[in-house]
Parts: C-alpha cells; sequence; structure tokens
C-alpha cells in the first residue's frame, strides 16, 4: 500500500527563516539551539495547511532593518511505500485526491505534486491573506527556487491531510474543560456511539444515581433544600434546581470526567499529578484521536495526518523521553518534531535528524546522508556518537580529542579565554577514546554544519591516525591535515604531558603546589617538609605525575597556569583563537 509525505518544504521571509530548504522524513526530528528556526518550521506548515490566523507583521523576517513584504512557502508531496521509501507514482485514490493536471513527474520518472503558498498583507498589517498555487516543476537549472513560476489555482486537500498542532504547554486538564481540544472532542462524540435505547438506560442509572447520591447525604440534601428557595425566581412555573453530583448527560461526560492515576487500590486524580504526567497523557489523548479519525474513514477514504509536535519532552524524565519518542512514532501520519532534548535525538535514526544552525542571518540545514557508507560506519556514528553524546547536536563548535588529559585541561584554558565555561558559548569538549576513533564525530559533525577541531598528541602513530580517519570521513586521501587550520597537532612528537611540561612553567608548578599544601595540611612542620620536596622537583617530575595520573594533574597543571600572569600554551592559544574567530560566524 502506498502513501504519501511531504518530503521537501522551502521558506523565505518566515520569521528567522529566509531561503531556507529541508528534507523531511516519515518522522523528522528538529534538533538545534535555541532561535535557530525549528519552531518556525512547525508554524510554517501550519500557516500552509492549517490556521494562519495568528500572522501578524512581527511574523515577517527582518533582516538590516528591513521587513520582507511576503511569506512563501514551498511544499513536495511524494508516493511512499509503507517503509517510508519513495516509489514512482501515486496511488489511484492519492490519483484522485490529488488530482492528475497537478501531478508532475522529476528526471527519474518520480510522481511529485508542488505547490507554493504566499502571504501577503494589507497596508496596515492587520492581516494577512493566502494564495496557492502549483509550481511548474520543483526545480530548475540556473533557476533560483524563489524565481520558479507557478501555474494554476491549487486547491489543499485538507480533509485528506488534516494538520495538528501540538504545542509544549499541554495539560489533560486543560483538555478535559475545552470541549475543542482533541480530547473535549472524543468525549463530545460518545453519545453518537450509543443507540437511542443505551443512551436513555445510561442517563436513567445516571439520574438514580444522583438521586441515591443526595439523599444519603445530609450535606447534599441542605444543599438542595437550601437551593430550592431560588425556585421561586424562575420564569416557568414548573422551574426546579437540582444537584447533579454526576453528569445529567452522556453528552456532558467531559464535564465530570475524573482520569486516576496509581495502583488499583491507591489511586489519584490528574490533579495531583505533576506537569509532567499530564502533559504526557495529553499526547497520548491525541494518539487515541488520530487513531479513532483513522477508524472511522470509509472504505476508499485516504487521509495523512500532518503533526507538528513541539518539544515533546517538557517536564519528563529521561527514560520517560525514550518511551514517549516510540509512541509518538507509532502515530498514524507524518510527525515533525522540534526537540532540544538529546535522549528524543537518540531515539531517533539518523536519516529522521534535522538539524538547524544559524549562521548570521542565514539558517543552515544538516541531515545525516548515509549514502556510500557501510553499515557499520553508520552504526559508529549511532553508538559512539548520537547515543553517547546526544548533546552535540546543539553545539556550536565541537573539540574533539583522544582522552583524559585533555578533557581535563582544556575546559579549563576555554574558561580564561572565553570569560565564561566553554558550554555557555556552545562549545563542547569530546573524547573520543583514541587516535583511531575520530571519523564517527567527523561524520557527524560535517553532516549537521557543526565546526569542529583536533587537538592531537604529536607522536607519529598519533598523527597517522587522524590523518586517516580526517581523509575517511571526509571521504579525500588527498587531503593532508597540516595544511587543515581546524587541525592542531602538539610540536616535537609529544603527548599533551610533555608538551605541558615542556613549557616554561615549573615554578607556576611548584606555586600552585604549595599553595595546595598550605590549604590541605593545619601542622607547620609537615607543610614546610612537603613544601621543600616540592622545591626539588623538576620538569620531569611533574611529568611522570601527569602520565601517571591523568586526571588529577592535568587539571593541576592548567589551573596552576591559569592561575599565574603567564599567557596560555601556545597551541591552545591558536585553538582558542580559531575557535572563537568561528563563533563570532554563528
Amino acid at each position: 500500500m502506498s502513501n504519501i509525505l511531504i518530503d521537501k518544504i522551502r521558506i523565505d521571509g518566515f520569521r528567522g527563516l529566509k531561503n531556507f530548504e529541508t528534507s523531511l522524513s516519515e518522522t523528522a526530528v528538529l534538533t538545534g539551539m535555541n532561535n535557530a528556526g525549528k519552531t518556525s518550521v512547525l508554524k510554517a506548515l501550519q500557516i500552509v495547511f492549517g490556521n494562519y490566523s495568528f500572522l501578524s507583521a512581527e511574523d515577517l523576517h527582518i533582516e538590516d532593518n528591513v521587513r520582507s513584504e511576503r511569506i512563501i512557502v514551498d511544499v513536495r508531496l511524494v508516493s511512499v511505500d509503507d517503509d517510508g521509501r519513495r516509489i514512482e507514482d501515486f496511488s489511484d485514490d492519492w490519483d484522485i485526491v490529488l488530482k492528475a493536471a497537478n501531478i508532475e513527474h522529476d528526471l527519474e520518472g518520480n510522481a511529485y505534486v508542488a505547490f507554493r503558498s504566499v502571504f501577503t498583507t494589507s497596508a496596515t498589517q492587520s492581516n494577512f491573506t493566502r494564495e496557492t498555487k502549483k509550481l511548474a516543476v520543483w526545480e530548475q537549472e540556473g533557476i533560483d527556487w524563489l524565481d520558479l513560476q507557478t501555474t494554476t489555482r491549487f486547491q489543499i486537500p485538507t480533509e485528506q491531510l488534516p494538520f495538528f498542532y501540538i504545542e509544549a504547554q499541554r495539560d489533560i486538564l486543560d483538555d478535559a474543560k475545552q470541549r475543542n481540544s482533541f480530547l473535549g472532542r472524543m468525549l463530545g462524540n460518545v453519545a453518537e456511539h450509543y443507540s437511542r435505547e443505551q443512551v436513555e438506560k445510561i442517563e436513567t442509572m445516571i439520574a438514580e444515581l444522583n438521586q441515591q447520591a443526595i439523599d444519603n447525604s445530609d450535606i447534599l440534601t441542605d444543599i438542595q433544600s437550601a437551593l430550592s428557595g431560588l425556585d421561586s425566581t424562575m420564569d416557568k412555573h414548573d422551574s426546579k434546581v437540582s444537584l447533579q453530583p454526576f453528569a445529567k448527560k452522556i453528552r456532558d461526560l467531559n464535564k465530570s470526567l475524573s482520569i486516576q492515576y496509581g495502583t488499583e487500590s491507591d489511586s489519584f486524580t490528574m490533579d495531583y499529578h505533576g506537569m509532567g504526567t499530564r502533559s504526557w497523557s495529553s499526547l497520548l489523548t491525541f494518539k487515541a484521536f488520530l487513531k479513532l479519525l483513522i477508524k472511522s474513514l470509509d472504505d476508499g477514504e485516504v487521509c495523512r495526518p500532518i503533526i507538528a509536535i513541539e518539544e515533546p519532552e517538557a517536564h519528563l524524565h529521561p527514560n520517560a523521553q525514550r518511551q514517549l519518542y516510540t509512541q509518538l512514532v507509532e502515530m498514524n501520519g507524518q510527525k515533525v518534531i522540534s526537540t532540544h532534548s538529546p535522549y528524543i535525538a537518540a531515539c531517533a535514526k539518523l536519516s529522521e535528524i534535522v538539524c538547524l544552525h544559524k549562521d548570521g542571518f542565514d539558517t543552515s540545514v544538516g541531515v545525516f546522508n548515509a549514502e556510500g557508507l557501510h553499515k557499520d560506519d553508520i552504526r559508529n556514528v549511532e553508538r559512539q556518537v548520537i547515543l553517547s553524546h546526544g548533546e552535540l547536536l546543539f553545539s556550536k563548535a565541537l573539540i574533539l580529542f583522544e582522552g583524559e588529559t585533555e578533557a581535563q585541561a582544556l575546559p579549563i584554558f576555554a574558561e580564561k579565554t572565553f570569560g565564561m565555561p566553554a558550554f555557555n558559548c556552545g562549545v563542547n569538549f569530546v573524547g573520543v577514546g583514541g587516535y583511531g576513533f575520530y571519523a564517527p564525530f567527523i561524520r557527524f559533525a560535517e553532516a549537521y554544519n557543526i565546526p569542529w577541531f583536533i587537538f592531537s598528541d604529536g607522536e607519529q602513530d598519533a598523527i597517522n591516525g587522524v590523518a586517516s580517519a580526517v581523509k575517511k570521513a571526509l571521504k579525500d586521501d588527498s587531503l593532508d591535515i597540516n595544511n587543515m587550520d581546524n587541525i592542531f597537532v602538539i610540536p616535537n612528537g609529544n603527548a599533551y604531558e610533555g608538551y605541558i611540561t615542556s613549557l616554561n612553567y615549573l615554578d607556576e608548578f611548584k606555586a600552585y603546589n604549595k599553595r595546595y599544601i598550605e590549604n590541605t595540611e593545619t601542622d607547620a612542620r609537615a607543610i614546610a617538609g612537603k613544601q621543600r620536596d616540592v622545591d626539588r622537583l623538576t620538569a620531569a617530575d611533574y611529568k611522570k605525575k601527569a602520565e601517571e595520573n591523568k586526571t588529577t594533574w592535568a587539571s593541576i597543571m592548567a589551573l596552576a597556569i591559569v592561575e599565574s600572569t603567564k599567557p596560555l600554551p601556545p597551541l591552545v592559544n591558536t585553538l582558542f583563537n580559531k575557535v572563537k574567530e568561528e563563533l563570532t560566524n554563528v
């Protein structure tokens, strides 16, 4: 059985998005730092397929204090099989819905439907109008996509392509109260699924239950008796005020619905549960709504829901986020999910992750292209990077190195350089676990447009390992790492410990060492003796200490340097100056 998919979308003039294009899959997970444009992509889908009444002048793109005059959103629909793979033709049912005159074919003979929605505003910018037309072609050599020609008016089949926007702030308690929420709409339709006889029987039972509740309660009886004083004010002589502890009519089920969570013997209403449980419950009721929607289709009817989900991880702990993601994937329809969660991203397939990255005024898009890669190479990126370091998707820059020593020292040097912790600048440090394991991280960074740097030991094996990894990851055997300005190799064949102790920091190491002894020892004689021992230490002694206890002495030496008046090690300084240069472009 075939279905359809929005496989590409282009956006221009909307919020922070200008000349923007991305591919989408059956489940697309949009990641990236704040203000990269993730929510804007969801909202762009909403104004095309759903409600655009929220648009205001503030939604128009601004650059150099010039506001865009219109918003353009292009959408391409293609046919896919049950596994989400593109196939040649639409099914007969979708042919009828999309109309044969709207269907075009690309150079490979695959069918598609492409249309453009243009949103323009009045002179007062008080409201927008939308005009949707068919695109003659999706792309044409030598022509910018914004200049492509449109033809006839295109009617989006919204009944067959219903759009749903699930906001980050969701609460099942609010859903239960609102008749137009997904839960409210389902509850409001409950009566339609009973026969008239069943409705009368159930409502008679409810009336008897209400009366029993009042008759057996002095409090309820007294309240009803007191309220009977209103009877005399009613316009009709037969009017009567009565208490209804339980909903009198099935159509009012949402007004008295109580959702209980807990064990069979000890449960609490949803009011007593936290926002995580309530938010999660709201999403699950939407899932039930979708199931009923698909179930209600008649034979021959087709429906492909388009679901934009904003930050599904809100208020949920990591394991709950992972479980929720599997539940979202099971939903019928195309899901476009924006997230800040490395746990959500780690659950997604590499082909599903779309990483948005701000580059000045522009937003670049990173997707992982697995073409030509062995399955082991793909698995290494998934296992070593995404599963273990999902937070890297939200980086502005990656600094890669072999192991523990650099992991302790480089963040200390970075904080000295940037005047704040490196993560505040979006810089992440990653120990890859040895010089033979750089390739997955380089592939990852290249795919998702994240600037990367390598700080490598200078031993020949390490240099060879870096060179091999870079050539393999970038698929270019002609590369010379000596000519790459993002790779920094420690000189003179040294490892980090040999490099740092070869510089003129011996006095700084000793001074820091002595201060540490003063702060940790209480006996004056012991302090004096240990400080004399420190005076006898040589650079070779510190090198040995650093090699034997990397995690302790790397940070001690780094702190000794940053707390002194001397500049940082030259190679470290060069590295961070290059990183700072890169960050100014982000």
